[in-house]
């Protein structure tokens, strides 16, 4: 029976992964640049909530929802892109590009103002990310390479 460790690895997972991160990244543009909507309901509780627990201010919340927008968006594209192995490793400095090329949009959207402070909850988000990912990827590929070796 195969780990869930080990499913990682498989070209079904990745390819999951794939589209999903195509999706991610699509939603994270759009919402990065239309016109600051009324949130979701209970969306920005949750965020405040969040902000309260780790920042000590409720009004950090949208630094929260930056930080796990980019953490799952890096998170997903490294699944994503496990082989070749180059592109997985250039994935967390393109999505801080893309970051701060987002926040430098958002100067020309009406009711829109680019805030470096989002950068750096992006970048934290991507690093997040990338560590979490980065940790599953390689117990997936050290506990696939303990199975093929001999007895």
């Amino acid at each position: 029976m195969k780990s869930l460790l080990s499913l990682l690895l498989t070209p079904v997972f990745i390819k999951i992964m794939r589209w999903l991160y195509g999706i991610l990244l699509l939603v994270v543009i759009v919402l990065s640049l239309i016109p600051t909507q009324e949130d979701l309901p209970g969306t920005t509780d949750v965020f405040r909530w969040l902000a309260e627990i780790f920042l000590g201010d409720a009004e950090y919340s949208d630094k929260v929802s930056h930080f796990l927008a980019y953490g799952t968006l890096t998170g997903v594209g490294l699944l994503a892109f496990i082989r070749p192995l180059g592109r997985s490793l250039l994935l967390p400095l393109a999505m801080l590009l893309l970051s701060g090329l987002l926040e430098l949009a958002q100067g020309l959207v009406s009711s829109r103002m680019p805030d470096w402070l989002d950068f750096v909850a992006n970048g934290t988000g991507v690093a997040a990310g990338g560590v979490i990912a980065g940790c599953l990827i390689l117990a997936a590929q050290a506990q696939h390479t303990s199975r093929n070796l001999p007895a």
